[in-house]
């Protein structure tokens, strides 16, 4: 089933808006736009022709961009910013 760029946009817009989840988790958000589209999460039963996962991804990035206020939560900004900092310790000292 093949969607316009369009249709991705606004449905991945309207889970971030509706369900607070898909906000700290790019996998509960894949889960629902998947439901949505294919009615199933099983990978093996959908046609990947197209790269849904990127297209979800960059739609999620553009739109929290614009709405900062759909951004994830703010233990979930804590946490990423602290594995940033962990990461960039070890590469600064390998």
């Amino acid at each position: 089933m093949n969607r316009y760029p369009q249709d991705v946009y606004a449905t991945v817009e309207a889970f971030l808006r509706t369900c607070p989840e898909t906000r700290d988790s790019d996998v509960a958000l894949y889960k629902k736009v998947l439901m949505y589209f294919y009615k199933t999460t099983d990978l093996s039963e959908i046609n990947l022709d197209g790269d849904i996962f990127s297209s979800i991804k960059r739609s999620r990035q553009k739109i929290q961009q614009i709405n900062p206020y759909l951004g994830p939560s703010r233990e979930v900004k804590l946490k990423r910013k602290n594995m940033e900092n962990k990461y960039l310790d070890f590469v600064r000292n390998w």
